[in-house]
């Protein structure tokens, strides 16, 4: 594992269950007709695609930004 487990509310996700996740948000999008990619749905603003079906893994709630933590997630890496 990588440094994110210094950093508790972070969450890095296995690459199979990214590609299985993202497959989901893809069917999603394409079939949901309320679906805020559906271009007939209008958007206030358009970070608002990411409301809806954002997965973040924790880092909308995670108080540091990652250029924050750089330097630690280094220092920590190395033990």
């Amino acid at each position: 594992k990588g440094q994110e487990r210094m950093f508790p509310p972070l969450k890095v996700f296995e690459p199979d269950y990214c590609s299985d996740l993202m497959a989901g948000l893809l069917i999603y999008d394409l079939c949901c007709p309320e679906s805020p990619a559906n271009p007939s749905i209008t958007l206030d603003n358009p970070t608002q695609l990411f409301e809806s079906n954002g997965v973040h893994g924790g880092m909308w709630r995670f108080p540091y930004s990652m250029d924050s933590i750089g330097r630690a997630s280094y220092f920590f890496g190395m033990f």
